[in-house]
């Protein structure tokens, strides 16, 4: 598959958790992020080393010139930009920040007709750079749940109970 990660690569720990499962099932991926929130260069290194195939690109528009089969996106986590950005040593922008990342990582129109049959994840809680969820691609909710479903599997291997035979139990 080719897989859209989007948004704070850089701090986002679920954008991090995201690159390191996908590139270990041999997915190309395109990591859109604005300037200054990329990959940590451990990350990269990670990448190169172990041969997966991926882009960077600055938008996620530009990141669906790559007609991926999935994107997640993700918030923008105002409170990790406070005081010094650690790789330029001067004081993050905040607000320019974030009308950047609102308009470069959004679903926007565009974005939105640029797609075509592209899944939309994105890990919760939504911002500005998710819409209603009305459209068909946007596939959020039957995520949330598997993700409970998983959790109910890891807690019945893990701590022996269970087993959950419905919702109700669960």
């Amino acid at each position: 598959m080719t897989v859209v990660i989007a948004g704070d690569n850089y701090y986002g720990r679920v954008n991090r958790a995201d690159i390191k499962m996908f590139s270990k099932f041999g997915n190309k991926l395109v990591l859109a992020s604005l300037p200054g929130l990329e990959i940590q260069d451990d990350t990269r290194h990670q990448l190169q080393e172990q041969g997966t195939e991926f882009q960077e690109v600055d938008s996620l528009l530009k990141a669906m010139e790559f007609n991926p089969d999935l994107a997640i996106l993700s918030r923008y986590q105002r409170e990790r930009y406070v005081g010094e950005n650690p790789r330029t040593g001067e004081l993050w922008d905040t607000d320019e920040i974030e009308q950047d990342y609102h308009t470069h990582m959004a679903l926007t129109p565009e974005v939105m007709k640029a797609i075509g049959d592209t899944k939309i994840l994105h890990p919760l809680p939504r911002g500005p750079e998710l819409p209603d969820d009305d459209d068909p691609r946007i596939v959020i909710w039957p995520q949330v749940k598997n993700a409970v479903w998983m959790t109910v599997t890891d807690y019945e291997y893990i701590f022996g109970v269970g087993p959950f035979e419905d919702a109700e139990a669960a």
